[in-house]
């Protein structure tokens, strides 16, 4: 392809507006009706609704006031009480800030359903183009399966769950798909601003929550276990050189694909 400003263009029409058009459609969709009450309600089962709409306000009035947030006085007062254990889920306030500076808690929390649904898919897309960059097939179908593979998880029961339930904790999956992607890109190419930014992104699930980052652990874990049991040896030396090192990068390929 040449690299000329229109091609470029093209390629980020339908490598990144593309995919996000459509799981943001998707994410529309799947919440219907809530794009028509998006002033006026919120999506979930009324239990957990509330305590993350108050976490969501609280963030706001700790920031406000330079309050630390994870303690407040208005729980338990008049001792207060910490939020240390609270699914607090920064990371949906600070993604939702403008909007709730701009047009209340009510339209920011259901831009955080929305933003979540769609970025989860994004970031799970941009994940499965990467595991698929040297697939055999073409460009055109490595494309279509890794927005296939977005659009499953975008629109998983697990997903959804979170939105009915009002989790919007776990609702915001989307940091998992890039530190996985992170993490496997540190551990097959190892190199200090890869391993860097694989800590980071673990870091960013902590801001959804805990449990998060317990998941990518145990995800990295086991991936590490299972590259030192199908990463390929070193050719032995009665090994032709050419032909160990091409029977080793076809085994190599053979473990990526039954690991990711």
């Amino acid at each position: 392809m040449l690299n000329t400003p229109s091609a470029r263009w093209r390629a980020l029409l339908t490598d990144h507006a593309l995919p996000l058009a459509l799981y943001l459609a998707l994410a529309l969709l799947m919440t219907w009706p809530m794009a028509l009450q998006v002033t006026t309600a919120v999506p979930g089962n009324g239990f957990d609704t509330w305590q993350n709409m108050w976490n969501m306000w609280w963030l706001r009035e700790a920031l406000l006031t330079a309050a630390p947030p994870y303690f407040t006085p208005y729980l338990y007062y008049p001792h207060g009480a910490s939020l240390l254990l609270q699914t607090l889920n920064p990371i949906n306030f600070l993604v939702s800030l403008p909007i709730h500076a701009l047009f209340g808690l009510i339209v920011a929390f259901n831009f955080v359903v929305l933003f979540s649904l769609t970025m989860s898919g994004y970031t799970t897309y941009l994940l499965a183009r990467a595991v698929l960059a040297d697939a055999d097939q073409g460009a055109g179908a490595r494309w279509r399966a890794a927005l296939l593979a977005g659009v499953i998880f975008a629109n998983s029961g697990y997903l959804l769950s979170q939105v009915l339930g009002s989790h919007t904790h776990m609702l915001a999956a989307w940091p998992l798909p890039l530190a996985v992607l992170a993490l496997h890109r540190a551990a097959t190419v190892p190199a200090v601003g890869r391993v860097i930014r694989a800590g980071g992104l673990m870091a960013l699930t902590v801001l959804s929550d805990w449990q998060y980052l317990l998941f990518t652990l145990i995800w990295g874990a086991w991936y590490a276990c299972a590259l030192l049991l199908f990463q390929p040896r070193p050719a032995r030396a009665s090994e032709p050189v050419l032909g160990g090192g091409a029977g080793a990068g076809r085994r190599w390929r053979r473990a990526r694909d039954r690991l990711v």
